[in-house]
């Protein structure tokens, strides 16, 4: 095994780790209560799949995207079609909505279970319950994706995304303006070119590979970064409030500043000054790496 291979390993596991302690922390607190009130362990667990409704279809021309779910994750990549396309699960009796209106797909799961607005009453639960909880959701939920395939070159000129509970991804795209708001989910950019991000997580971790980002804002407040391959262009921002940051630069003509309250700092010798470029990273709580 080679270094490198040993530090993959080693760098896959500590994520599995920390984003395993993330949930249990987050579940353990008041989400917990909250989401076991309205009834989504019952809900998983009961559900078959005689309820879910496949849905694979084609869409309109558009070039811009808003998404808005509370239990769902979504995938946008691109692949060899001529048409946009959508493909899905959904509930029979509660349908996701999805229009294509003046170049924005607009879609809408419908879906209130995890809605923050909810006035139910809360009931206490034991600990068996937060476990059921989290292997129900681990389970279920991780199958709930919604797909948007693209054709490939297609641009999106504006990509707005608001999950309570899901993973963003986002593949093999080029995005010229980005807002994403993750209650609790990763965020995962493949080979991507994206432009005027701004993007919030509460709970959840970031994963960048062979990605260009220009003019990038990305907050996380309890989480980790993680980037490989990466180029970063014009004026850039990552706020990890709790959270380690590795970074692997590509392109190494960037002013880079790190600060970390509470965790060591390691900035490679590499870089080269830029007056375009530049990179600041800030956190609370954890290491920061830029190699």
């Amino acid at each position: 095994m080679t270094h490198q291979e040993g530090k993959k390993i080693m760098k896959t596991w500590k994520k599995i780790v920390h984003e395993v302690s993330l949930i249990s922390l987050f579940l353990g607190g008041g989400l917990a209560t909250w989401v076991y009130s309205q009834g989504v362990l019952t809900d998983l667990q009961n559900q078959n799949k005689s309820e879910l409704d496949y849905v694979k279809k084609e869409v309109d021309n558009f070039n811009k995207i808003d998404i808005k779910s509370s239990s769902y994750n979504v995938l946008i990549q691109s692949s060899e079609v001529n048409k946009a396309t959508l493909s899905y699960y959904q509930k029979i009796k509660n349908t996701i909505d999805t229009t294509v209106k003046d170049g924005q797909l607009t879609i809408n799961d419908n879906n209130s279970k995890l809605d923050s607005t909810s006035k139910k009453h809360i009931n206490f639960f034991e600990l068996k319950d937060l476990i059921s909880l989290s292997s129900a959701i681990d389970q279920e939920v991780r199958k709930q994706t919604i797909i948007i395939t693209l054709p490939k070159k297609q641009t999106i000129d504006f990509l707005k995304v608001d999950l309570a509970t899901g993973n963003l991804d986002l593949s093999h795209s080029t995005v010229r303006q980005v807002d994403i708001n993750l209650n609790m989910g990763n965020l995962n950019f493949n080979k991507m070119i994206v432009s005027n991000l701004k993007a919030n997580l509460d709970v959840g971790s970031v994963d960048s590979d062979n990605t260009l980002f220009t003019n990038a804002d990305l907050s996380i407040a309890m989480g980790e970064y993680s980037g490989n391959n990466l180029i970063f262009n014009g004026h850039n921002k990552l706020d990890v409030t709790t959270g380690e940051v590795e970074i692997a630069l590509k392109d190494y003509t960037i002013n880079v500043q790190a600060d970390s309250h509470s965790g060591e700092v390691d900035v490679t010798n590499n870089l080269k000054n830029s007056k375009d470029n530049t990179l600041t990273i800030t956190s609370d709580l954890g290491n920061m790496t830029v190699e």
